[in-house]
């Protein structure tokens, strides 16, 4: 995960846990979550942020 979510990991954790979605999406979730808190282009993917 990308330095600058870190600092948004909680506070995405919080909001997610408020959403009614399965379990196997949360961890999807937060981490988008995280980079949208962050600042990253929503339309961004993960990936391409790792190059």
């Amino acid at each position: 995960m990308c330095i600058a979510n870190q600092n948004y990991i909680i506070q995405a954790i919080e909001a997610v846990l408020t959403w009614d979605i399965s379990d196997d999406a949360v961890s999807s979730a937060v981490a988008d979550q995280a980079k949208l808190m962050a600042g990253f282009d929503c339309e961004q993917s993960y990936l391409d942020i790792q190059q």
